[in-house]
C-alpha cells in the first residue's frame, strides 16, 4: 500500500517537473522579447516627434532630493509608439512615464507643454503665475531675468549639464498686458527660425526653500 502511494507521488512529481520545464522556456522567451524591444528615451523621442508633426515642446521638470534632474527626459518608452499621432504619443507617455502630463498651447497649437504633475501642487509656482503689462526686447537670458525682477521665482541657471545646447543670444520681443509666464516664454519665439524642437527647459527642486525654477532656452 505504501509502495503504491509512493509510486503515485513519484509519477505526479515527474509530471509536474516536465510541465514546469515545458512552460519555463517560453516564459523566459517572452520576457526576453520584452527586454529586446527597441526603446528610446523621451529626450531623444521629442525631436523625432517634432520633426514628423511640425510641433515644438517645452519641458517643466521637477526633481526631489535624490532624484535625477532630468527624470522625465531620461525615461524610456517603446520606440514603436512614435509612429502614432502626436496626441496619441503624448497620451501613451502620460501612462508610461511617471508624473508626465502635457497640454497644447492655447495660442499656438504647434507648441506642446510637458509638465511634471507634481509642480501643480507648488503654491506660487513660477510658470503658472500671471504677469503684465510686460514689454521686453533683448536676448532670451534677459527675458528670464526680466520676468524674475517682477517677483516671479524664476532665474536663468549659471550652470547646465555638459552637452546641453543652451541658447543665450537669440533675440526676442515680448509685449502684452496680461499673460502667464509660460506664455511669455513661448508665444513670442519665431518658430521658423528654431533649430531645436524643444523651445526651453525649466527645472524645479520642490524640496528647496524658497522654490525657484531655473529656465533656459535650447539652441
Amino acid at each position: 500500500m505504501c509502495s503504491s502511494k509512493f509510486a503515485a507521488f513519484l509519477v505526479l512529481g515527474i509530471l509536474s517537473f516536465l510541465s514546469l520545464a515545458s512552460v519555463s522556456p517560453s516564459s523566459q522567451e517572452a520576457r526576453s522579447a520584452d527586454i529586446k524591444e527597441p526603446r528610446i528615451d523621451v529626450g531623444n523621442a521629442l525631436p523625432r516627434i517634432g520633426m514628423a508633426c511640425g510641433c515644438f515642446f517645452t519641458i517643466e521638470d521637477a526633481s526631489r532630493s535624490g532624484e535625477n534632474v532630468n527624470s522625465m527626459e531620461a525615461a524610456y518608452v517603446p520606440e514603436r509608439i512614435l509612429g502614432q499621432s502626436p496626441q496619441q504619443v503624448m497620451d501613451l507617455m502620460t501612462v508610461m512615464v511617471p508624473n508626465f502630463t502635457y497640454a497644447v498651447d492655447k495660442v499656438d497649437s504647434r507648441i506642446i507643454h510637458i509638465k511634471d504633475k507634481r509642480l501643480s501642487g507648488i503654491e506660487h509656482y513660477g510658470l503658472d503665475q500671471t504677469i503684465g503689462p510686460l514689454e521686453f526686447q533683448g536676448d532670451v537670458v534677459g527675458l528670464v531675468n526680466a520676468i524674475g525682477k517682477l517677483g516671479v521665482p524664476i532665474t536663468h541657471p549659471t550652470q547646465v549639464g555638459i552637452g546641453e545646447p543652451v541658447d543665450r543670444g537669440s533675440q526676442i520681443r515680448v509685449k502684452g498686458n496680461s499673460m502667464q509666464v509660460r506664455a511669455a516664454l513661448s508665444n513670442f519665439i519665431r518658430l521658423e527660425q528654431k533649430k531645436s524642437r524643444v523651445l526651453w527647459i525649466a527645472r524645479t527642486s520642490p524640496d528647496n526653500r524658497p522654490v525657484t525654477t531655473q529656465v533656459y532656452f535650447v539652441w
